[in-house]
């Protein structure tokens, strides 16, 4: 299983959550998007291609949904 860094996730949240997904590592996915504002959240979505978009928005605590 690939850790994602800190530091990779600052440089690019996008690439940093595919190379998780990828990976499997759900939970380290679910600590990365906990860290991000509600906007920041939303961007990320947005920017990312549709696997990713996919399994962001099953890991997004429910609180956080809009």
């Amino acid at each position: 299983m690939v850790q994602v860094t800190e530091s990779q996730f600052q440089k690019d949240p996008i690439l940093a959550l595919s190379q998780a997904i990828d990976s499997g590592s759900l939970y380290q996915i679910r600590q990365m998007i906990k860290t991000l504002p509600t906007a920041g959240i939303a961007h990320l979505i947005e920017s990312s291609p549709p696997k990713t978009r996919s399994v962001l928005w099953q890991l997004i605590d429910k609180d956080s949904e809009g």
